[in-house]
This record gives C-alpha cells, structure tokens and sequence, in this order.
C-alpha cells in the first residue's frame, strides 16, 4: 500500500488555537512550542479516552506536520494503531492526521481545565509528577506480573 501524502498543517476546532496561545503564553506551560502543545493535548486526549471530532470548518493551525520529530510520529502512529486496530494506518498520514487532531481536540480542554479550574492542592507541575509516578508505577507492576506468569 501506498503511504497517503500527510496533510501541510495540523488543525483544531475553531477557539481552541486561543486556548494553545494562552497556555503557551503563560502559566506553568509557558514557552512551549506549538508542537509540543498538540502533542501534549494529543496526549491527554487519548490517555482520558477523549477523542472529540472536530465540527465544521479545520480551522486554528495548531503546527506543521513537518515540525514533528519521529518520535512524534510514532506516538501518533501508535495511537492511530490502537484506535483504528488496523496495522496498514501506518500507511495513512491523513487518518493519522485526523485522530491526532481528534484527541487534541479533547485534550487541549482537559489540559486547560487541569492548569486553570483545577481545585487540588498544589501546583499543576507537583500534580502532574503524582500522576506520572503512579502511571509509570502502574506499568512497572503490569510489567512484572506479566513476567512471572
């Protein structure tokens, strides 16, 4: 099969390219890069199973699709993987495109709710470390039950 052209720019749904400029702008986030900001919100998206389709017109040019590294394109292909459960998406950038798209689409409100609304103590960066050590604890213990059976 043919890989599919991949699209010029990554898009979102129109009022969220505000939502990436603040979160860019200020806050614990300050300073990130574009690209660096889908991925994130891409990230949130899928690992809180939501996957919003954008409606109406692709507007707000979130990055270029050639400013993501490999090691983007491999997450995102993963995820295209799990989603579609169908090995050959590898091959379509656009599919690979439009459910990264779709799970920044959820993930950039998810993240801004956790930096701005969130009411747990402590700051966004000392919840963040918590969740990722339990994350990463969680796989960690997956990992070593799967070796002992």
């Amino acid at each position: 099969m043919k890989k599919s052209n991949p699209p010029a720019m990554l898009h979102d749904t129109k009022g969220h390219k505000e939502i990436y400029d603040e979160l860019t702008k200020s806050g614990p986030l300050k300073g990130m890069e574009s690209k660096d900001m889908f991925m994130l919100a891409v990230a949130y998206g899928f690992n809180n199973k939501k996957r919003k389709e954008k409606k109406g017109s692709r507007e707000g040019q979130i990055t270029r699709w050639d400013y993501l590294k490999d090691a983007d394109l491999n997450i995102l292909r993963a995820i295209a993987i799990k989603e579609s459960k169908d090995l050959m998406v590898i091959d379509n950038n656009q599919l690979i495109a439009q459910i990264a798209e779709d799970y920044a689409n959820g993930g950039i409100e998810i993240l801004k709710k956790e930096i701005y609304e969130n009411v747990e103590h402590g700051s966004y960066e000392k919840r963040t470390e918590k969740k990722l050590r339990n994350l990463i604890s969680n796989v960690v213990s997956k990992s070593q039950k799967s070796k002992i059976t």
